[in-house]
């Protein structure tokens, strides 16, 4: 199994991110 790129990674991380923050946001309003 060989690790993905750390550029993949870290734009996944941040796609996560985002959709967490915009899915809190929708609860909160």
């Amino acid at each position: 199994m060989t690790l993905p790129n750390k550029t993949v990674t870290d734009s996944l991380k941040n796609t996560v991110y985002i959709c967490i923050v915009k899915f809190t946001e929708a609860c909160i309003l």
